[in-house]
């Protein structure tokens, strides 16, 4: 679905847009294995042939997980990044989930933080999905679950107020705001 980079070799090679293939695989290992319930977290470089602008870079670092199994809800989802949000931008921040679209999952969700006095900031999409298990062989009648998804470049653009995630890239060392 998204614009990409492609490595010309003696075999083309892509770089990829998503870490979901990497949750995604290790699913669908634990499913061949018979370990369901499972949770998986996926972490790494990400890369997409995209117009920069102060929010968007077409290079950043994303985390990626999932959860199965029986009994797995939104509400589970919930739970999951409330306490990672609060973690990572300290516990009195103010989380709030609003429903959205996106195409490639259903349904989706996007998170929204609220901390120090700051006016509520995106932060990130997360979705609960079907389609997910149906794309992982997975029988969504008799497991369930969430699976999420985004940058840790966009979590410290909102915790240290970082006006433009290019500033992450310039390599100026001169700069040392951060």
């Amino acid at each position: 679905m998204q614009d990409t980079f492609w490595i010309k070799n003696d075999k083309e090679k892509v770089l990829r847009t998503h870490t979901t293939s990497v949750t995604a695989r290790a699913i669908e290992q634990a499913s061949k294995d018979g370990r369901i319930p499972c949770a998986f977290i996926s972490i790494g470089k990400v890369f997409r042939n995209e117009a920069t602008d102060a929010t968007h870079e077409m290079q950043f670092f994303q985390i990626d997980g999932a959860m199965v199994g029986e009994n797995i809800s939104i509400a589970d989802m919930k739970g999951v990044l409330t306490h990672f949000y609060k973690k990572m931008l300290g516990e009195e921040t103010v989380i709030e989930f609003r429903p959205s679209f996106f195409p490639f999952t259903e349904p989706s969700i996007e998170v929204f933080a609220k901390f120090k006095g700051n006016g509520w900031s995106w932060v990130v999409l997360e979705c609960c999905t079907r389609m997910f298990l149906r794309n992982l062989g997975l029988d969504p009648t008799k497991v369930q679950g969430f699976a999420f998804g985004h940058g840790f470049d966009r979590i410290a653009m909102v915790k240290w107020g970082i006006s433009d995630v290019r500033f992450l890239y310039q390599g100026d060392l001169r700069l040392n705001q951060f």
